[in-house]
């Protein structure tokens, strides 16, 4: 593919890119019209040799140093060229040029055929080897003019054979003693006026059918340009693949993001992309037979969005980068190949990386203190320091509750910390996840009914196996959906259940009979820092990080986390886990 611009930006772009690609069709006519307008000036000039060589004709004529006998066909020229170049170039040809420049040159041709014919009549006409102009003026009008212009010039040449055979004695005579062979004439120029009607038909249709294929051609190759500008004015590095993955365009700033020249990025075109991406996952390179982004989008025909990567350009730095993949289609619809943006997010990254260490540092710093003003004023509510007065005991309960949340805030941003790090560490074990809800249950029952909630734990009928996770970990999941479920239920009851499903899971639930949560939600809840817009949300208050880690960690364990809800109704949070097979796995 093409590039849009030169090496050095003093050196001029590509002819091919300074054709007139995107000239309306106002201009495309002026410039068609300066080409017929250097036209006539050739026509002006063959026009006044002309007008010269009669002048001088006339001077030796009258010196006595040329006889010659006068013929019509002397004035008609002259009349010809006067009308062409003093009157038909003076006054009418600018008007004509501005509405169609092909009349203007077809005007022009008709001209000259004129003369021509009147030249052949000058030396003998039909009884002079000048016979063939005749034929030559058929051929003319096959290129420059409609196919029916060919029937109507043979019908005028025949008009001025027996016009001129009546005023001039020499081809009179000729028909009259070589009638024969006049007729031949005749019949031959006839054959010839049909032979170049069907060609000129041919050649007008030809002509039709390559008008249309240039404009397509031409609007074809300008949305490609078109293309290409947008594509290298693009901030975001763009490169182009095809089916078998080799690089066919590379943008300006995917060639800074790689540190390449021009003419280095023109070496690798046509090559296998990866041996210019050096794309990883996790500090490894990627497999290109199935991690691969663009492979995938080619395959499964389906846009790719993936912010794991990284990619050493050749300064051998390594970058962090942000990659989208498209398949690119034909008219069928198959992918022939695809197309890809990637940016540079490097800074960002160190940006959060200096962030994470911050929130985890802070975290730490605040967790000790906060988990012994928590220690203390849970002292003071037990009573297990004294007794208290009312107004006492409600001001420390809330300052209890407060410290509570500020401690579970604390704990969710260093659990973000410890993902966004990769540093976060599980132990994987058997569960007994009977014991782990029935004890969650305990531990929320005076929250719930501070809340004139019932919290219940349905124990199953069959006995479950037990499921393969972090115990601690997992404890963390299920006071987030119980937590959850306190906050956004108003009235009824929340039910905590488990099961062992058909495919060698355990499933885990917590329902309530909560504000409910929109279908086109149900994906997002489980994102970073979102909150369903409600008056319920804002009342409750969140950071919105809890289901977030409590996905993530579930993921960790190899199981997966969903929710089912319906609005007004009420929620139902699951997660399953692998369960354990026999003690020794």
């Amino acid at each position: 593919m093409e590039k849009l611009k030169s090496v050095n930006e003093d050196k001029p772009i590509s002819n091919f890119y300074t054709k007139p690609l995107f000239e309306d069709k106002e201009h495309q006519v002026k410039l068609h019209a300066i080409k017929i307008k250097s036209t006539a000036r050739f026509f002006e000039i063959f026009d006044w040799m002309i007008i010269s060589f009669f002048i001088y004709a006339a001077v030796n004529y009258f010196l006595g140093n040329w006889s010659f006998t006068f013929h019509p066909a002397y004035f008609f020229i002259v009349g010809l060229v006067i009308c062409q170049t003093l009157i038909y170039h003076r006054f009418f040809y600018d008007n004509i040029l501005k509405k169609n420049a092909d009349i203007a040159l077809d005007i022009d041709i008709t001209f000259i055929l004129l003369m021509l014919i009147s030249v052949a009549e000058l030396f003998g006409g039909i009884t002079s080897p000048f016979i063939f102009i005749f034929f030559l003026c058929l051929g003319i009008t096959v290129f420059f003019f409609y196919p029916y212009a060919v029937p109507v010039f043979l019908v005028f040449e025949l008009a001025v054979i027996y016009i001129t055979a009546s005023i001039d004695l020499n081809q009179a005579n000729f028909i009259s003693n070589y009638p024969v062979w006049f007729r031949w004439e005749i019949i031959l120029l006839a054959t010839f006026g049909a032979l170049f009607f069907a060609i000129s038909a041919i050649y007008y249709r030809q002509g039709e059918e390559r008008d249309k294929l240039e404009e397509v051609v031409s609007k074809l190759v300008a949305e490609k340009v078109k293309g290409e500008v947008v594509l290298q004015s693009m901030s975001d590095g763009v490169f182009v693949v095809d089916r078998e993955k080799r690089l066919i365009f590379l943008n300006e700033a995917a060639e800074k993001i790689l540190k390449v020249s021009k003419e280095q990025g023109e070496h690798f075109l046509g090559h296998f992309y990866g041996n210019i991406f050096k794309l990883r996952i996790n500090n490894k390179e990627i497999d290109y037979t199935k991690d691969c982004p663009l492979q995938i989008a080619i395959a499964e025909g389906k846009s790719i969005f993936r912010d794991d990567l990284s990619l050493i350009n050749l300064s051998n730095k390594t970058l962090y980068i942000t990659l989208s993949s498209a398949p690119v289609v034909d008219a069928s619809g198959n992918a022939q190949g695809a197309v890809a943006i990637i940016r540079d997010v490097t800074k960002e990254k160190e940006i959060e990386r200096i962030q994470m260490e911050f929130v985890s540092i802070a975290s730490h710093e605040l967790l000790t203190p906060i988990t012994q003003v928590q220690g203390h004023l849970s002292m003071i509510v037990d009573e297990n320091i004294g007794e208290v007065d009312d107004t006492a005991s409600n001001i420390v309960s809330n300052a209890y509750k407060g410290i509570k949340r500020i401690a579970r805030l604390v704990r969710d941003l260093m659990n973000v910390s410890r993902i966004q790090r990769g540093s976060m560490k599980m132990n994987i074990v058997p569960v007994d996840m009977n014991s782990l809800l029935e004890n969650a249950a305990k531990d929320f029952q005076d929250e719930a009914k501070s809340n004139d909630l019932q919290l219940i734990f349905e124990k199953p009928q069959k006995p479950v196996s037990e499921a393969l996770g972090d115990p601690d970990r997992l404890g963390e999941v299920i006071n987030n959906f119980i937590g959850n479920a306190i906050k956004f239920t108003k009235k009824g009851k929340i039910v905590l259940s488990v099961s062992e499903k058909r495919d060698g899971s355990i499933e885990v639930s917590v329902q309530d009979t909560g504000i409910g949560i929109e279908k086109e939600n149900f994906d997002k809840v489980f994102d970073k820092f979102y909150q369903v817009d409600s008056s319920a949300t804002r009342e409750a208050q969140g950071t919105g990080l809890g289901l977030y880690i409590s996905k993530v960690i579930v993921e960790m364990m190899n199981g997966k986390i969903w929710v089912e809800s319906k609005l007004g109704k009420g929620s139902r949070f699951c997660f399953t886990l692998p369960k354990v097979i026999n003690k020794i796995s």
